[in-house]
């Protein structure tokens, strides 16, 4: 179990600063109650319901005529343990920091790994996604350094732009048939995972998609009023290809 050993510190650095400002002996001595309580709470919080955090590396590689073209990108993924205060609460929380992969074609093309599914990969990866929900993370941070090779039902949703200046241009691509996106002579020729100390990427998607916006939530193109037929750019949002 972790606790936030800089935390406790930054709390009592502050309330031992108020404390000081206090002339009377039994001011002071209630402050540090105070501080004692507050660090007692907080570390008595964090032992039963921890947060654990681990860095992962998505590696795409595509074969093209012109050889070998790979992008990465690595995204941070965390599991905030929780009070289980209704029945149907999950025992954890899911938070993502990152961006999707990009790999850079030629001819100015580019193929996007979206980031949906980014929050259970690596568990299902190296299976360790059906043990005990506490273990997983731990398990999954101590295989820091190893590299697994994606099975295709662990293959990222992945895209293209006709036009990266328009996001309901953007297109399906199947990971079996890249030649029917890009041309002949292309082929996905591996995606694969590693749990590391790398720092989060940031800058390549929102360098080449300006457009996005700060909250994930809106879609590629506005609503169509339709029921069926429903345009693909309708089922992506801007959070599929980054979360802050």
């Amino acid at each position: 179990m972790l606790i936030n050993v800089v935390g406790i510190f930054l709390l009592v650095m502050l309330f031992g600063g108020l404390a000081g400002v206090f002339e009377l002996r039994g001011c002071r001595v209630a402050m540090l109650c105070i501080v004692l309580g507050t660090i007692g709470v907080y570390a008595t919080y964090k032992f039963f319901y921890p947060t654990y955090t681990w860095h992962q590396r998505l590696t795409v590689e595509v074969e093209t005529p012109a050889g070998i073209a790979s992008g990465s990108s690595v995204t941070s993924v965390s599991h905030i343990f929780q009070p289980l205060l209704l029945p149907d609460i999950k025992s954890y929380l899911t938070d993502v920091t990152g961006e999707a992969t990009v790999v850079k074609l030629p001819q100015s093309r580019y193929l996007f790994a979206l980031l949906p599914g980014t929050e259970t990969r690596a568990l299902r990866a190296f299976n360790l996604y059906l043990g005990e929900p506490r273990e997983q993370a731990p398990s999954l941070m101590a295989r820091e350094g190893e590299t697994v090779v994606l099975q295709p039902d662990l293959y990222p949703l992945l895209v293209t732009f006709d036009n990266l200046n328009d996001p309901a241009s953007v297109k399906r691509v199947d990971p079996f048939a890249l030649e029917a996106a890009f041309g002949s002579g292309y082929r996905l020729a591996s995606v694969t995972l590693t749990i590391t100390d790398e720092p989060v990427t940031h800058g390549p998607v929102e360098s080449l998609l300006r457009w996005l916006g700060k909250y994930p939530e809106p879609r590629l193109s506005p609503p169509t009023g339709r029921i069926r037929d429903i345009p693909f750019s309708r089922r992506v949002s801007h959070g599929d290809f980054i979360r802050r």
